[in-house]
Order: C-alpha cells, then structure tokens, then sequence
C-alpha cells in the first residue's frame, strides 16, 4: 500500500465561498445544513456575506436522529439553500473543482487516498484533477463515517479505483501525520 499517497487537501473552504457566493446573488434567503460536524467554517463564510443559517448538527441550533432526503429538506425550508455536504449541484461543484485546480496548481499522475465522507470533496476533486486516480477512504472519524443512503455513494464509486470502507491499520500507518492531527479533532481514526 506504500505506492499510493494520501492527498494533501480538502476542497471544503472552496465549497464555503462557492456556496456563499452564490447565495448571496440568488433569490434564497438563508442557508440550512445538515451535517455531523457542524458547519463553524461554512458559517464563518456565510457571516461575511450576512447570510442567515440553519445549522442542524450535533452542536448545532436544532439536531436530528435520522437522515434526511434532498426532498423533505426542500419541503421543510423552501426559501433555504441545502448546504449539506453531498447535496451541491453539478454546476456548484464544478465551481468548487475550478477554484480548487486554480488555487492548488498540477499534480503529478499518481493514485491518492482520500478521506471520504459524503464524497462531495472527492468528486470535486476527481474533477479538477481527471487525470489522477483516488481511492475513497471511509470511517476514518465522525466526519468521514460512511453512509449506506449518501446519495454521492455510486458517484464515488465512478470516479474512485476503489472505496475503502473499513481501513487497515497497514494503511492508517502511511497517512501523514498533518493528516492525522487534521482528522483528529474528530475522534474515531483507528
């Protein structure tokens, strides 16, 4: 397993300005998002475009024991724009992939692993950098827990050379150790 790399980035701050750039030029009111981390950094970008939210998290405003489909959160707040990780459109993750490959630069042709959650960030990724080749890596954390109703799971499986959902411990002891102190302000990495 030595012959693959852990890739050194994530595209969540990419995905924060996307988002708040384009809901501060929409009709959308505020934002809501669901997630298992909180939305703090999502928030913080939100704030400078005086964009209201609804952050529903296990430290947010309101929390919940079950998952969510796209349409019962549309029903529930019509007027909001759905941040949850793993509901962006296309064209809002193409954004997110343009800005990545812009700020990020070339890279090599190697395969890397990625920490996965809702797969969002691998597929932005995947698309900014078509010619290189990821494996998804789930239940490193909370953050990275797989989720059987996800719906990126099959968009994952498209673009990555192979998922892993339980990792090795031979695998864990490759990643770096920034990665490790990254993922573990959310414990549960092995």
């Amino acid at each position: 397993m030595t012959d693959k790399l852990w890739w050194p980035h994530t595209s969540k701050e990419y995905r924060h300005y996307v988002i708040s750039d384009y809901v501060n030029n929409s009709d959308h009111l505020g934002v809501v998002c669901f997630s298992v981390a909180g939305m703090q950094a999502l928030a913080t970008s939100l704030d400078v475009y005086d964009i209201p939210y609804i952050d529903i998290s296990p430290h947010g405003a309101l929390q919940t024991n079950r998952w969510w489909s796209l349409e019962e959160i549309n029903i529930t707040w019509p007027n909001l724009f759905d941040a949850t990780s793993g509901h962006l459109q296309p064209p809002l993750m193409d954004r997110t992939a343009e800005l990545m490959k812009q700020s990020l630069g070339k890279f090599d042709k190697a395969t890397y692993y990625v920490p996965t959650g809702s797969g969002e960030s691998l597929i932005c990724t995947a698309m900014a950098y078509p010619h290189l080749n990821f494996v998804a890596v789930y239940n490193l954390n909370d953050v990275t827990q797989h989720n059987p109703q996800s719906p990126l799971n099959k968009m994952v499986a498209a673009v990555c050379e192979d998922v892993i959902v339980e990792p090795t411990l031979e695998m864990l002891q490759t990643m770096p150790q920034a990665e490790k102190d990254r993922l573990s302000g959310q414990p549960k990495l092995h």
